[in-house]
């Protein structure tokens, strides 16, 4: 497979177990040069590449470093020590890097914290190659040995240093900018859900739950989902600048973000907007950064909603698709052309559909239309199929057009 991503959106569409999610993992691997779950095996996603057996595995890329300039990788798969040879010379020096993976874990690389070496060539002391976390870690934080990774959404939204650096005020504007369509929502206070848990859990409230708010330990897994995604973007953010600090080094204006399945848990009606909301999320951290998202989607409406922002001179589609004649996996570029509705979407080259009905519906129409074809039907059979076509069909779908017209002109001919 080869890709040339566009320059800012870029869209990957497929069926089950096609490779979206493995693009994604070698995107990251070529970036950050580690396999999500060799930093962290908690994560159930992120798991290394291994080519199958008799195949020569080989990864190359091309990658823009801090000053724009073009480096090249390649690396070959060692049977032996089942490992990607690490390609030789230093990584691209990039703009943040984030991975927000189907199972809710979530990598960051950090320039400014997980640069391969420092400018004398050294790996700095204590240095990860990135910042993999599992779900429960996002929430509850993550120990580095002595050293603290994350302190966790729980503790950083009562602690005093996370809310005078901006954190929580930028944690809920994040939050409102993702909220669903007509909806907004906001942090609120906290409260002790258990005698034996001495934590302050923080609260979210809703339309329905404005008063009191509903513990975030709580919360539906949509919105989990957009919490964890508010605040690692957030605490990237944060922790990027506060190392850029410690370095005296300007923050970066560039940002990759990989999300797998970006309409997880979310509804046909949240679906809609979160990928406007999520490109103008980060335009609100960061000002005005370079953004590349890289996303996998099986949503009708998510392509539906590209249409609002898709522009071919930076993005692109691609579509991975099983070729039965050869078995192999194909991945083709496409045009992307507008479709207007979430369900014409369905029978387009992203999803493959033959029909936006049920299985059964689709099967008696097709019924339907070989007795219409056929020579030899009865005034029987077609009062019978259409006593089927009423048990399948609502009164007012569209088939009923074309087959109470052909049928009376089939029913008067052969009278």
């Amino acid at each position: 497979m080869n890709l040339t991503f566009g320059d800012r959106l870029n869209v990957i569409t497929g069926d089950n177990g096609l490779g979206k999610s493995f693009l994604l993992d070698v995107i990251w691997w070529s970036i950050t040069r580690s396999w999500p779950a060799e930093v962290n095996p908690g994560t159930l996603a992120g798991r290394k590449a291994r080519p199958n057996e008799g195949v020569k595995g080989k990864i190359t890329a091309k990658l823009h470093g801090a000053t724009k300039q073009l480096i090249s990788l390649s690396s070959e798969y060692n049977r032996t020590s089942e490992k990607w040879v690490r390609p030789t010379g230093r990584p691209p020096k990039g703009g943040l890097t984030l991975y927000a993976m189907v199972d809710g874990s979530f990598a960051v690389w950090d320039p400014a914290r997980n640069y391969w070496k420092d400018d004398e060539g050294q790996a700095p002391e204590g240095r990860l190659p990135a910042y993999v976390f599992t779900p429960d870690e996002i929430w509850n934080g993550q120990k580095q040995g002595n050293q603290t990774a994350c302190k966790g959404l729980i503790e950083d939204f009562s602690n005093v240093n996370f809310d005078k650096g901006g954190g929580k005020q930028l944690l809920e504007k994040t939050l409102k900018l993702l909220s669903p369509e007509g909806e907004s929502f906001t942090l609120g206070a906290t409260t002790r859900i258990s005698i034996t848990d001495s934590r302050d859990i923080p609260t979210i409230c809703m339309p329905y739950s404005a008063e009191s708010g509903v513990p975030i330990i709580h919360a539906s897994s949509a919105i989990k989902r957009i919490l964890s995604l508010a605040y690692m973007l957030v605490w990237a953010w944060l922790e990027h600048q506060a190392a850029c600090k410690l370095r005296d080094e300007e923050p970066t204006r560039r940002i990759t973000f990989l999300i797998d399945e970006v309409e997880a848990h979310l509804h046909p009606r949240w679906q809609r907007t979160i990928l406007s909301s999520l490109m103008e999320s980060i335009s609100n951290l960061m000002g005005k950064p370079e953004v590349k998202l890289i996303l996998t989607t099986h949503s009708p409406l998510v392509m539906a909603s590209c249409e609002d922002v898709f522009t071919d001179k930076s993005d692109r589609w691609f579509d991975l698709d099983y070729d039965k004649g050869t078995g192999q996996v194909l991945l083709t570029q496409r045009d992307f052309e507008k479709q207007g509705a979430a369900e014409t979407w369905l029978t387009s080259k992203a999803f493959d559909l033959t029909s936006v009905r049920s299985v059964g519906a689709e099967t008696v129409i097709r019924e339907a239309s070989d007795l219409l074809n056929a020579d030899n039907a009865t005034p029987s059979q077609l009062a019978a199929m259409e006593k089927k076509l009423a048990e399948k069909l609502n009164s007012h779908d569209p088939y009923w057009v074309r087959w109470r017209w052909l049928s009376e002109r089939k029913f008067s001919a052969e009278s």
